[in-house]
């Protein structure tokens, strides 16, 4: 299933921060690669919402750490770009969370050969 703002099914479960789904997906052949949407990939979904625990298990899965969203940026940057929130982020605890979990990100996606 593709298509709408957020893509896969696999990158909409990735964007509502849904681990269990997630791997669900996954178990059941969901592509990790798949492209579509305005992330691109789920690994960029996770990315962009600093969700460290989906993207350690799309990694672990084979997403490609050098995956890019529609506007050309790579994973990596997107991990660090702290001015890339997404809408659904307000300026409260959330933003401390999303802000650790992209850091946390941004160091898993350099042990597996990521780069700007």
């Amino acid at each position: 299933m593709q298509g709408g703002r957020y893509g896969t099914a696999l990158q909409t479960a990735t964007t509502g921060r849904h681990l269990q789904l997630v791997r669900l997906l996954i178990d059941h052949g969901a592509n990790v690669n798949a492209e579509s949407g305005e992330f691109g990939t789920a690994l960029v979904a996770a990315c962009a919402g600093g969700y460290d625990d989906i993207a350690r298990l799309l990694v672990k899965k084979g997403a490609d750490v050098k995956a890019r969203d529609s506007g050309g940026r790579t994973a990596l940057q997107i991990a660090m770009d702290e001015d890339n929130f997404p809408d659904f982020i307000h300026f409260d605890s959330q933003y401390d969370e999303v802000r650790a979990g992209r850091r946390t990100i941004a160091a898993l996606l350099r042990e597996h050969g990521a780069d700007v």
